[in-house]
């Protein structure tokens, strides 16, 4: 994505080339298609566009390509986008001091959300797999925690897919140990398959009788401006209730007008939106591959993604990518320094790129700007 960045007084600043990830103004479905869309339903009641909700809910569950199929609609909150609805567990679920089992590296929000609510994340040693079972049992043990945060079917910021085995030997330890499981599935659309198996079912008893959260969202640049995400709640229900939302107490709350308007849009049919948002994302991501090839930077490497729409760099041995951001904004490039996606003992000498709402002439650019600013700044330190 290519935005012109601003200051807090809104003066702007230049163009700048913008691999931080986030929300692009665009999408597969437009800003002006998605306005006409929502626009539709502005005169609706509130008595119809509360029962859209509901339907919406049915919808999510019927769709087959969703990880919200099967789910029961009770058991299913909405929320502004997969981030709120982790605010909404965190805050229902956990209390300041709880210890949370995450991933090495982890979503970087997921870190930020726990600090930010007093919870102490811990990560757990694992491999290309998954996390490494044994290395799970022990710091279950050891630490006791409230709940274990992974991304099985695409990390972040890796991109990883977990083993089959892996995952399920997660649920069974932490059914055993009596601990929560929260999978983020937000990229769950940008997989080759939707998630599916016992953790992901939709059944009432997905994970048998352990409590398994799952969040999820539309991605990034699927409709413009829509921000729509769910949580979808497995257990018993005595173990579950405190998370489930009341008539007092309820997730942020999405405009009425976009719940009609996904409603119509999930009614007409999401595949080809779909099919096409996966085939943008994985040529900008491979345009991406390709310009660092051809670039040939210097101590520079990366490991493919096998889904999602974030590449993990790495720099070459004492590249601090902090540092580097600070000069590569400089020169009109934003990524995520890989520091900031551990929960102990950080990486430093790591970025993550998301390019995928990037065109891929300014893909070019964005890697000729990322091997200038490298060459200048090891050229002053050389």
């Amino acid at each position: 994505m290519s935005l012109p960045l601003e200051d807090e007084e809104g003066m702007t600043m230049g163009e700048t080339i913008n691999w931080m990830g986030g929300w692009p103004k665009e999408g597969v479905v437009s800003a002006a298609e998605w306005e006409e869309r929502s626009g539709r339903y502005a005169e609706r009641s509130r008595e119809l566009l509360e029962q859209d909700a509901e339907s919406l809910k049915e919808a999510l569950a019927g769709t087959e390509l969703l990880p919200t199929w099967g789910t029961r609609t009770e058991r299913m909150m909405l929320a502004p986008g997969a981030d709120a609805a982790i605010d909404w567990i965190i805050k229902r679920w956990l209390q300041p001091g709880d210890a949370v089992l995450v991933e090495r590296p982890t979503s970087r929000f997921a870190l930020q959300a726990f600090r930010r609510a007093g919870i102490i994340p811990h990560a757990v040693p694992g491999d290309g797999l998954g996390l490494d079972p044994d290395e799970l049992a022990e710091s279950i043990r050891q630490l006791h925690p409230r709940l274990v945060y992974a991304a099985p079917d695409c990390t972040d910021p890796e991109g990883r897919v977990w083993g089959e085995a892996r995952k399920e030997l997660l649920l069974q330890i932490c059914r055993e140990e009596d601990v929560a499981v929260l999978l983020d599935e937000r990229q769950a659309l940008l997989c080759e398959a939707p998630p599916r198996g016992k953790y992901a079912s939709g059944s009432a008893n997905a994970g048998l009788e352990g409590v398994v959260f799952r969040v999820g969202e539309f991605p990034p640049g699927m409709v413009a401006g829509l921000r729509l995400g769910w949580i979808c709640a497995h257990g018993e229900d005595e173990k579950i209730r405190e998370l489930l939302p009341t008539p007092a107490v309820r997730p942020e709350a999405i405009p009425p007008t976009d719940l009609a308007a996904v409603l119509g849009l999930l009614q007409e049919g999401i595949e080809p939106i779909v099919k096409t948002m996966k085939f943008i994302y994985r040529a900008r991501t491979g345009a991406l591959v390709e310009c660092l090839k051809r670039q040939q930077l210097e101590g520079v490497g990366w490991n493919e993604p096998q889904n999602g729409m974030h590449l993990w760099i790495s720099l070459p041995e004492g590249l601090d990518a902090d540092a580097l951001l600070r000069a590569a904004w400089m020169n009109g490039l934003l990524f995520q320094p890989g520091g900031a996606f551990y929960a102990s003992d950080p990486d430093r000498f790591k970025l993550r790129a998301t390019a995928v709402h990037t065109e891929e002439r300014l893909i070019r650019l964005g890697v000729q700007k990322l091997g200038d600013t490298m060459a200048d700044f090891l050229g002053r330190w050389g």
